[in-house]
This record gives C-alpha cells, structure tokens and sequence, in this order.
C-alpha cells in the first residue's frame, strides 16, 4: 500500500508556504475560515487536494500548472508530496523542480517520472485520478461513465488491455476473413458452374470415326488398285496380302487399346478402397471432435474431462487450447469428407462407364479381305472409277475435319485442365481461410466478452455491486434502494461490443439512476458505488492506494444522511487516509484530525 506522509507547498495558489502531515488512516477533516467574508468558502481548502493531484499530475482537466502559480509572488511555485510505499520512503517533486526519489534513487524528467510512478502505484495517472481525487460538481467516478467508458475503465484498472487488444485484434481478423471468404466463396462458386468437361467419350467417338475414315480410304485405294490390274495372281496376293496386314495392325491395335482398358480399369479399382479408407477416416475425425467438445464443455465447466474431478489449478486455459487445437486439426480433415465422397463417386462412375468394346473396323477389314477374294472385274470400269475418286475425295476431306476437331479438342482439354486446376487451388484457399476464420472465432468466443473477459466482468460488476448494497443499506436516505449491472452487447462496425448499464431498483420497482432518485439520493448511490469500486479493484488488482481525497461531495443531502454517509466513511477510513473537505463543523467529533484552513492578508495558512 503506498500512504500519503506530508505535503509542502510554496506559492501554491493562496498559499505562500505550508507543512501539512496526515495520518496513515482515519477521517480526516478539512474546513475553512475566512473573516473577511464570515464564509468558509474560499480559504484555501480545495488547494490542499489540487496541491496533492498536481504532484501525482492528475490535476482536474480545467487546472494547468500556470493557474496554480500565486498571483503577484516571486518565489517560484513547488510543491513537495512525501509518501511511504512497503515501508520506504517516496518524496515527489513538482514546480520549479520536479523529481521524484526512492531512497537513494532520485529520477527526473517528466517522462522517467511518469514511468516511475506508474511502477509505483501500478495504474495510470488517469485511473489514479479515478481511484483518489473527486473534485467539487462531479458525478460519481463510476456511474458518471457512459456505458461503454465503464467498460473500457474496468479493462484498464484490471490489466486486462493485452487480451481486450487482442480480442479486438482477433474479431478485425475475422470480419476481413469473413468478407475475403464470402468473395472467394462466390468466384469458386462461378467458376464451378462455368466449367465445362471434355467428356473422355467425345474424343473416342471421333477417334473411332477417324479410323473408320482411314479403314475406307484404304478400302477405296485397294478397290481402285483391282480396277487398273487385271487378275493376275501376285496382283491378287498382293492386295489379299495389303489387306490382310492392314487386318494384322488392326488387330494388334484392339490388342492394345484392350490392355490399356484393363491397366486403366485396375487404376480405378485400385483407387476405390483408397477413397473409402479417406471417408472412413473423416468419419473418424468427427466422433474424435464429438469427444473433444465434450472434453472442452467438461474443462469449461473447471472439471477434469478423464476423472471427472475438479481441476485442481485455478486455470485450465492451457488444457483447453490443447483439446481446441485437437478439434480444429480434426475439423480441419472432417471438413474433406465431401472432396472424399466426390472423388469415389467420380471413380465409381468411371468404372461403370470403363466398357471394352472391339473396334469395328476388324470386322469390314475382314469383310475387305472376303471381298477381294470374292471380287470380279466390274464391267462398267470407267464409271466405276470416277466413283471411287469422287468417294476418295469426300472421305480425305472428312478425314481431315475429323483431325481438326481433335485438335481442338486437345486444346479444350489442355483448358479444361488448367481451370480444374485453378478451382483446385481456390479451393484449397478457401479451405485455408475457413480454418482461419474459424480459429478466430474459437478465440475470441473463448476470450473475449462472451468467454474469460465476460467472466471476469460479471464477477468483478457483482462483487461492486454487492459491496455498493452492503454500505447503501446502512445509508439514511437510500435504504430501500439497491444498484446492479447489466452488461448488453451493440453492434459496431461489423463487431459486437459490450456496455455496462447501472440498473436500480426502489422498494422492488426498477428504475433508472437519474430519473429515479432524488439528487441527494443519486449523491448517496455514487458515492457508495465510487467506494465500493475502490474496494474491489483494490482487492482484485492487488494494489491499494492508502487516501481518498473528497471535496464537498456531500452537497444536497441532509443532516441525517451526512451521519450515516461518515459512518460508511469511517468504516472505509479504518484501512486508509481519507481527506473530507466540507464545511458541517458540527461533526467534527466524527473525525479522526481536523485540518483548519484560515485566509487572511490575502493568504491562506494552514492552523
């Protein structure tokens, strides 16, 4: 705890020069006299407090340094705060010096004591402010937060920035996966539909007529041979021979194709029990994830998932990242089943369709072969020959559109090729940023306001609340009222947010804060909501910070409810110094010291 020692002050506002020492605890009362105008209002008092928040430089937004320099005096204003932080003293200086010394250890420059101080009380100068100083007119420290600054406040004083940094951090990602997401999803999408396949029975049916064609071309060749030679034996054998050799290549050729048929036709068989083994295996992973979420619900719930204990740590975040990691490599090869049961069902359909058949043209070879043995000499030879060349022609012609439009049906199968692989790898892209966004999303469902922040603030709201009630209970004017905290998410920029609305309730009737209660009832609740907000994040930061300055904070409630309002304070008084400036002398009696401030000759001193 660091405790508020002694304060000195040199031309500060009314004040030439003044020693003030505090105690390290109690009530301590702070009032004015000032005989020129009979009224305590302007001694000097409100000084002392902006004398303390000018060294700890958390002066009020509408004070800067050159306001505080006492008007018409030469001597350069200083102000000296003696502290005591575990037992050691801590001296801080502002004004014409300005240092801050530990011990033995002096620091200086306005950014190395910013550091310093930082270190030493463990919040920011703003939170400091906060948790210490309530000038005069201001609302309650925490109920005069807008919603959404409440929250902000109780990341800050908890330390919980990094993670609301990287929550934060985390949902940006995942809105600018999401968007890149749906724009891959829709071209992957497009360009599925606009990809057309070279079906494989296209490219045999016009190899099949090719060859028919060619099959002709000869036996139209042959015939004309046998039109312009007479019937001479080796005239003979040679055709039958010509014809039985173009039979023999024939034959070898279906020979081929069939072995090639067969070898294809293992692949796809081959390939089958392959594909089921990978849809068996995605079958796997997802009763592996049914396991694993119900693992993860168990470690949620702060149980261990094998034995069902209680987990012995306080935190089991660790446990957890493992199992979700184990559900996101495991989602990540369940997500494949559907590639799985495509690819089988294109082998299966490939199968089915793998159906041999023997090439026709040995059949009209053979039925070649029979003819020239058959074959007489047309009588009619010049007619027949002028047949066969125009016959000749139409079939060389054919043969060649037949040969162009396998080219290009090569080409149209070259660019089928590279727009299945180009929808391959968008795939595979998408596939990526699903997993990205999904391992997002895990993050910040499991950190964010809905997971371990969401935690944090309902507990750290329902102790405020409760220790509010606890001191409103014994409050005059607002014992039938108790306070509580409502967390609500809105939407922002594509990103959900939280706030924290202050809900309280009067004789069982729900009510809003300030058109509810009265203004001296509204006094009492931020008060008590302020102490009960020190209290607790004190007790959950770890870090106590030893004074509470006041200054006329008591402005429009009664004489009863003062009472009981320096009751709650003396309770809260009984751990740390609170400085109370107010001008009730008649309860003084309340009051562990009294610190009188006279102004007099145009100067306050303090008596």
């Amino acid at each position: 705890m660091v405790k508020l020692k002694e304060l000195k002050m040199q031309s500060f506002r009314s004040f030439a020069d003044a020693d003030i020492k505090f105690p390290d605890k109690g009530l301590v009362l702070i009032r004015g006299q000032n005989p020129e105008t009979g009224d305590p209002s302007g001694a000097g008092k409100s000084s002392i407090l902006l004398a303390i928040a000018y060294a700890l430089d958390i002066l009020p937004s509408e004070f800067s340094a050159t306001d505080l320099q006492t008007w018409g005096s030469k001597v350069p204003m200083q102000v000296t705060l003696t502290l005591e932080a575990d037992g050691q003293e801590v001296i801080i200086g502002r004004g014409k010096k300005n240092f801050l010394k530990i011990g033995e250890r002096t620091i200086t420059g306005s950014a190395a004591i910013a550091e310093e101080q930082v270190k030493l009380f463990g919040f920011t100068p703003d939170i400091l402010k906060a948790l210490t100083y309530r000038a005069q007119k201001t609302p309650g420290l925490f109920l005069g937060l807008a919603p959404a600054e409440k929250i902000e406040f109780l990341t800050a004083v908890l330390g919980l920035e990094a993670i609301e940094k990287a929550v934060d951090s985390a949902e940006k990602r995942a809105a600018d996966i999401d968007v890149r997401l749906q724009v891959f999803r829709e071209t992957l999408e497009f360009k599925r539909k606009t990809l057309t396949p070279v079906l494989a029975s296209d490219r045999t049916k016009l190899e099949e007529e090719l060859q028919a064609l060619l099959v002709k071309q000869v036996a139209i060749d042959s015939e004309l041979e046998q039109l312009d030679k007479t019937y001479k034996v080796k005239d003979f054998q040679d055709k039958l021979a010509k014809a039985e050799a173009f039979l023999e290549v024939a034959k070898k050729n279906d020979a081929d194709r069939r072995r090639i048929h067969d070898k294809e036709l293992a692949v796809l068989h081959a390939q089958e029990p392959q594909f089921v083994r990978a849809i068996l295996d995605c079958q796997h992973a997802l009763e592996e994830i049914k396991t694993l979420e119900g693992r993860l619900k168990v470690l949620r719930n702060n149980r261990c998932y094998t034995c069902d204990q209680v987990w012995e740590n306080d935190d089991n975040t660790a446990e957890q990242l493992i199992v979700q990691k184990e559900i996101r490599m495991y989602t990540t090869q369940a997500n494949a089943i559907g590639h799985w049961n495509e690819e089988l069902a294109k082998v299966q359909r490939a199968i089915k369709e793998k159906v041999f058949t023997t090439d026709p043209n040995i059949k009209k070879l053979e039925e070649v072969r029979d003819q020239l043995l058959q074959t007489k000499m047309d009588p009619n030879f010049t007619q027949r020959k002028h047949e066969l060349a125009l016959l000749k022609r139409d079939v060389a012609n054919d043969i060649k559109m037949k040969e162009i439009l396998l080219s290009n049906l090569a080409r149209e199968e070259a660019r089928f090729k590279k727009e299945q692989q180009d929808v391959d790898n968008l795939q595979i892209q998408v596939n990526e940023l699903d997993a990205e966004y999904r391992a997002e999303r895990d993050f910040v469902s499991m950190m964010g306001r809905e997971g371990f922040l969401g935690v944090i603030f309902d507990d750290v709201l329902r102790e405020i609340a409760d220790e509010a009630n606890a001191r409103l209970a014994n409050m005059a004017n607002v014992t039938n009222v108790r306070i509580g905290f409502q967390t609500e998410k809105v939407s922002g920029k594509g990103i959900g947010r939280r706030q924290i609305n202050a809900v309280v309730n009067v004789n069982g009737n729900q009510a809003k804060l300030k058109s509810g209660l009265s203004g001296g009832m509204q006094t009492s609740v931020e008060q008590q909501v302020d102490l009960a907000v020190i209290t607790v994040i004190s007790r959950r930061a770890g870090k106590t910070i030893g004074w509470l300055c006041l200054d006329e904070v008591f402005v429009g409630v009664g004489q009863v409810t003062f009472e009981t309002a320096l009751e709650v304070l003396r309770e809260f008084a009984e751990t740390r110094l609170v400085l109370v400036i107010d001008h009730a002398s008649e309860f003084k009696e309340n009051f562990l010291k009294v610190i009188d401030v006279v102004y007099a000759n145009g100067q306050s001193v303090v008596v």
